[in-house]
């Protein structure tokens, strides 16, 4: 056990420092978007529809994508043993 801020005792699973969902080029590589372009087209601030058009998906599986990477998740998760 270990101690949070307020003094009150954690488990240690409670900040375990993996993650069990999937990166966002294995979630970009599921539904057949090239990952390195999609990165491209975000770094060029292409809208969602505009790469949505370029790998002929629905716009909201970008937006899942631009999601993944703009929260917390990022690029990648840690995958935990």
């Amino acid at each position: 056990m270990i101690r949070d801020k307020d003094g009150d005792n954690q488990s240690y699973f409670d900040f375990a420092p993996w993650s069990v969902d999937s990166s966002l080029k294995e979630k970009a590589s599921e539904v057949g978007v090239d990952y390195d372009a999609l990165i491209e087209g975000l770094r060029l601030n292409k809208s969602d529809m505009e790469i949505a058009r370029e790998f002929s998906v629905p716009e909201g599986t970008i937006r899942h994508l631009r999601d993944h990477f703009e929260s917390e998740i990022g690029l990648n998760n840690i995958m935990g043993h």
